[in-house]
C-alpha cells in the first residue's frame, strides 16, 4: 500500500512528461495534430494544469533569424558598439592629449630635483681632502657636484684622461667619489676647455681629437663619475657629440645613469633653441638671459619680466637645459643685490628644470672690481661657517633661502617636473607663473622685479597683458604662502594669505601654494 502511494507522484510526472511529447490539439476542432512549436499548450493533469511555452526548433530560428528586420537590428547594434568603442578609445587619446606634460622622474633625471653646483678644485683649496670636507655643504645645495675644470698639466697637449696629481691621489679621488654617494651627491668632471679645444685644432671633426675625447671620457666614466662636463659645445658637429654620448650611455644602467653635460655660452634666446633642438648632448648648462646685459644707468644686470616667457619656452623644448646666472669666473652677471634672490626663487620655484649653482651663489658673492676672467674669486669658507649658525644678514638670509629651495625641489615632485605657464609679465603687475595644473599640486610664484610695492590681484581696469599661451585658469581667492625672499615662514609652516589683499614689497618674490581644484 505505502509503495503505491510512493509510486502516485512518480507516475504523475512521467504522464506530465509524456503530454508535452503529444502533438497539441487544435483550439478550434479539439483535435490531435501535428505539433506546433511556438504555441501554448496544456502541461501536467488535470484542471491543475498550465500554459507552456515550447520554444523553437533550430530550423525555424535560422529563418527568423534571417529576416530583414532582426537582420538590420543586428547590424545597428554592431555598428552602436564599434562607435561606442571608438568614442572612449578617441575620449582617451584625448584626455592624455590635453593633460599636463609631465616629465618622468627616477635616477636618470636626479638633476630636476636637485640641480648642480659648480666648482673648481681651488675653490676647495686645491686638494681633494679639501673637498671632500665640504661635500656635506655642498649636498645641502645641490643633487650634484660639477668639479671642474681640472687645473692645466704642465705638458703642452696632456692626456685629457690623465688624473692632475696635483690634486691628490687616485685613491683619495676614490675616497671622495664614495663618500659623496654616502651623502646623496652624483659627481661629474668638467674637462679642461682649452686642453678640448687644443685636440681639435685642425677643425671639430678632427679624427684623432675626437677619439683623445672618446677615451678621455670613458676613462672618467671608470673612475666612478656620473657624467662628463664639455663647455662650448656650439664649436662641435652635432655627429661628434653623438659619438661621445654613445660613450656615456654605454657606461650607464638602470641604477647608475652617466650624462654628457654640454656648455654654451651662447645667450641670443633664437640661437639657444636652435643649439637645443639639435644638440645631442643629455643635458645643456646655459647661463641665464635675464635681460639687457647692462642696465645703462647703474652697470647692473636686471630682470626683465617679459623674458620671462622666453626662458619657459627655452626650458620645456628641445634638450632639457639648466640655468645658471654668471660663471665661477664672473658671479651674477653683475646682477644687483636686492635681485638675487629673486632670481634664484626663479631658478628653483619657476623653471621646470633645477638650476646650476656657481660657488658662491648661495651667498651673494660678488667679483671685486677689476677681477679677470681667468680669476676665481676666493669662496669665504672662514664667513660661512658663522652665516650657517644664522643672522639676518643679507647673506645669511640668502643661504638660508637657497636650502630651502633646495629641500623644497626635492619634496614637491610639482616643481621638479610639473608644467609651468607664465600667467602675467608687465611692469605693473610684475611677473607670476604657475607650476603644475589640473587638479594636482599647484604653486604660484610672483615676482616683483621693480622699486615700486605692487599689488597684483587688486581690481583696476588696467592691467599687464597676459602673455601669449592658454588662457590663464582662475586663480582661488586663497592661499599659503610657502617662501619669500623678504622673510618666509619657519621650515615646515606656512601662512595663509588673501590673494586680494597681497602686497608684493620692492624687489620681492613669493612662492604661493595652492588649494586643490
Amino acid at each position: 500500500m505505502d509503495a503505491d502511494v510512493e509510486a502516485a507522484p512518480r507516475d504523475v510526472e512521467l504522464s506530465a512528461l509524456e503530454a508535452e511529447k503529444q502533438p497539441m490539439a487544435s483550439p478550434e476542432s479539439g483535435a490531435a495534430g501535428p505539433e506546433k512549436n511556438g504555441l501554448v499548450k496544456a502541461a501536467g493533469t488535470g484542471e491543475a494544469a498550465g500554459p507552456k511555452f515550447t520554444g523553437l526548433g533550430k530550423e525555424e530560428l535560422l529563418r527568423a533569424a534571417a529576416a530583414p528586420g532582426w537582420t538590420r537590428a543586428r547590424a545597428a547594434l554592431l555598428a552602436a558598439f564599434w562607435l561606442g568603442w571608438l568614442g572612449m578609445l578617441g575620449a582617451a587619446v584625448a584626455i592624455v592629449a590635453r593633460a599636463p606634460r609631465c616629465h618622468v622622474t627616477g635616477s636618470a633625471e636626479w638633476w630636476r630635483s636637485g640641480g648642480l653646483y659648480r666648482a673648481p678644485p681651488e675653490v676647495f683649496g686645491g686638494k681633494l681632502q679639501e673637498v671632500r670636507d665640504h661635500l656635506d655643504y655642498v649636498a645641502s645645495l645641490a643633487g650634484g657636484l660639477l668639479l671642474g675644470p681640472l687645473p692645466h698639466h704642465s705638458t703642452a697637449d696632456p692626456p685629457l684622461e690623465e688624473w692632475p696629481p696635483q690634486l691628490g691621489s687616485e685613491e683619495e679621488l676614490r675616497g671622495v667619489l664614495k663618500t659623496a654617494k654616502e651623502h646623496g651627491l652624483q659627481v661629474l668632471v668638467e674637462l679642461n676647455h682649452s686642453a678640448v679645444r687644443n685636440h681639435f685644432s685642425n677643425g671639430p671633426t678632427r679624427s684623432n681629437g675626437s677619439s683623445a675625447i672618446k677615451q678621455a671620457i670613458g676613462a672618467w666614466l671608470q673612475r666612478g663619475f656620473d657624467g662628463v662636463f664639455l663647455d662650448g659645445i656650439e664649436e662641435l658637429e652635432d655627429s661628434v657629440l653623438a659619438e661621445f654620448r654613445n660613450i656615456t650611455e654605454q657606461w650607464s644602467t638602470d641604477e647608475t645613469p652617466r650624462l654628457l653635460v654640454g656648455g654654451t655660452r651662447l645667450r641670443d634666446p633664437s640661437s639657444l633653441q636652435d643649439l637645443l633642438n639639435s644638440t645631442k648632448v643629455s643635458l645643456v648648462l646655459g647661463v641665464l638671459p635675464l635681460g639687457p646685459p647692462l642696465d645703462s644707468q647703474n652697470g647692473q644686470t636686471v630682470l626683465d619680466p617679459t623674458h620671462v616667457a622666453q626662458l619657459l619656452q627655452l626650458s620645456q623644448g628641445g634638450v632639457p637645459v639648466v640655468w645658471s646666472v654668471g660663471t665661477p669666473w664672473k658671479h651674477l652677471v653683475g646682477l644687483s643685490p636686492p635681485l638675487a634672490p629673486q632670481v634664484l626663487l626663479l631658478l628653483w620655484g619657476g623653471l621646470p628644470n633645477a638650476p646650476t649653482l656657481n660657488y658662491g651663489d648661495e651667498v651673494g658673492l660678488m667679483d671685486p672690481q677689476g677681477a679677470g676672467s681667468d680669476q676665481l674669486t676666493p669662496m669665504p669658507w672662514t664667513e660661512l661657517k658663522a652665516l650657517q649658525e644664522g643672522g639676518n644678514s643679507s647673506q645669511a638670509q640668502l643661504l638660508s633661502l637657497s636650502r630651502r629651495l633646495r629641500a623644497m625641489r626635492k619634496k614637491e615632485k610639482t616643481l621638479a617636473v610639473g608644467g609651468a605657464q607664465v600667467l602675467w609679465a608687465g611692469p605693473d603687475r610684475g611677473v607670476a607663473v604657475l607650476r603644475g595644473a589640473g587638479a594636482g599640486e599647484r604653486f604660484l610664484l610672483l615676482l616683483n622685479p621693480g622699486a615700486e610695492s605692487l599689488h597684483p590681484f587688486r581690481p583696476r581696469s588696467e592691467v599687464a597683458t597676459p602673455t601669449t599661451g592658454p588662457t590663464p585658469p582662475p586663480l582661488p581667492p586663497r592661499a599659503r604662502l610657502v617662501l619669500s625672499t623678504h622673510g618666509s615662514p619657519p621650515p615646515g609652516t606656512e601662512t595663509p594669505v588673501e590673494m586680494a589683499e597681497l602686497q608684493l614689497q620692492p624687489y620681492e618674490g613669493l612662492l604661493l601654494r595652492l588649494p586643490p581644484q
